[in-house]
């Protein structure tokens, strides 16, 4: 089990909660030290899987678009109108 630094008490760890960092407290002098990466940003270099099929879809169908109804109809080979009430 790791010790104070100071007095050579035994830690405790709180984790994280909405607001609060998470924390490591010597529970004998009450020493503490608080998480430096509590809600710090990571950078992503990579879209998310979601985000990586979407682009993907919209480079094999370009000019198409999904959410609106002529181009998914267009896509599908129906007609707008049948394509809203099979929405349905």
């Amino acid at each position: 089990m790791v010790r104070c630094p100071d007095c050579r008490g035994y830690l405790m760890y709180e984790p994280e909660f909405v607001d609060t960092a998470a924390r490591v407290k010597c529970i004998a002098c009450g020493w503490m030290r608080s998480d430096p990466n509590f809600r710090k940003e990571q950078p992503t270099y990579f879209p998310t899987e979601l985000v990586d099929k979407r682009i993907g879809w919209e480079m094999e169908h370009p000019g198409y678009d999904l959410y609106f109804p002529r181009s998914a109809a267009a896509q599908l080979e129906i007609s707008v109108s049948f394509f809203r009430v099979s929405e349905k």
